[in-house]
């Protein structure tokens, strides 16, 4: 990749822009405002801080944008394969999710494209490739996360089932087949999601559960055990006792008399 131009922080009046609507140019652009505009008849809306890669002339619709940063470079065979391989969708707004970042390398690639010396070139491509490769990073986390969200009421759902529902046995491997992913993804996402694992909610309403009903019940402990799902007294309570500190009886003697 060549360089042909790098500036930052600046406000762009869009009628006046010769250096960023070239044709036979790719451009990088950081947005800081809100934009809407046309490259090569393609439309691109900005909403937001975000940052797009495209080619081509372009066209804004606003007579002013504000930019955090823009390079304007050359492209040529190798440099296609390497956007091919990381998965670069040109006309395409990606959020910045680290501001500080992306305006240190726009800077610091500002800051050599005006220097002098023996490896200009080299420091300016290889700056150029990096703030590339995080905005594909930026992308892959974006595409991930949009991915994540689809799945968000399901699993709210199946949550809210545990909690209503502790005695209820509700399979993995189920909930996996309905969403489409593998265990790794579910409990990956889940934990996302509600910041516990999958695991640990079950637990969690198990044990919930069980202190409501030894403080406002008569139920025995047996009792209590099956119809909080578990198949073994010993087993409740020696996990009763590791999640509070206390057995299911010291517990209802000494919440009961509150």
């Amino acid at each position: 990749m060549k360089v042909c131009n790098v500036d930052v922080n600046n406000r762009i009046d869009c009628r006046k822009a010769s250096l960023i609507s070239e044709n036979g140019k790719f451009f990088l652009l950081y947005f800081k405002s809100d934009a809407f505009f046309t490259s090569n008849g393609e439309k691109c809306k900005i909403t937001g801080k975000s940052v797009v890669i495209c080619n081509g002339k372009l066209e804004f619709r606003a007579p002013e944008i504000q930019l955090g940063g823009y390079v304007v470079f050359e492209a040529d065979i190798k440099d296609f394969q390497f956007f091919s391989d990381l998965g670069i969708e040109f006309n395409k707004a990606i959020p910045v999710a680290d501001e500080y970042m992306m305006s240190t390398l726009f800077h610091c690639l500002s800051l050599e494209y005006r220097k002098t010396g023996k490896f200009k070139c080299e420091l300016e491509n290889q700056l150029l490739r990096l703030i590339i490769i995080k905005v594909a990073e930026m992308s892959s986390a974006q595409e991930e996360y949009q991915e994540m969200r689809k799945h968000y009421e399901f699993l709210s759902d199946i949550r809210e089932q545990i909690y209503n529902s502790p005695f209820e046995k509700i399979e993995i491997d189920d909930i996996c087949n309905e969403l489409g992913v593998g265990r790794t993804y579910f409990h990956r996402i889940y934990n996302a999601y509600f910041g516990t694992s999958y695991l640990q909610d079950i637990i969690n309403s198990k044990l919930e559960n069980a202190k409501k009903m030894l403080v406002a019940t008569d139920n025995s402990i047996s009792v209590i055990a099956e119809k909080c799902g578990y198949e073994s007294d010993s087993y409740f309570m020696r996990q009763f006792k590791k999640h509070t500190g206390f057995t299911p009886s010291v517990y209802r003697k000494k919440y009961s008399e509150i």
